[in-house]
């Protein structure tokens, strides 16, 4: 299952965001997101990146230009 962690889902609230991501470790293994998109440029980012749950994490750099 694949997730989006875009500020927008938690109405701009990154506390509420990183809450969210950190209780996928509680459900079980087939329940959780084994991919979540994010924005680097979002509050918050930083610390999504060490929500405990298992989740993979991919950096992608868009060249602009």
């Amino acid at each position: 299952m694949r997730v989006s962690t875009g500020l927008w889902i938690s109405d701009g609230n990154a506390r509420r965001r990183l809450a969210a991501e950190t209780r996928w470790a509680d459900l079980p293994v087939a329940a959780r997101p084994d991919f979540a998109s994010g924005n680097a440029s979002e509050d918050g980012f930083a610390e999504s990146l060490q929500t405990p749950a298992p989740v993979r994490v991919e950096l992608w750099r868009l060249a602009c230009g």
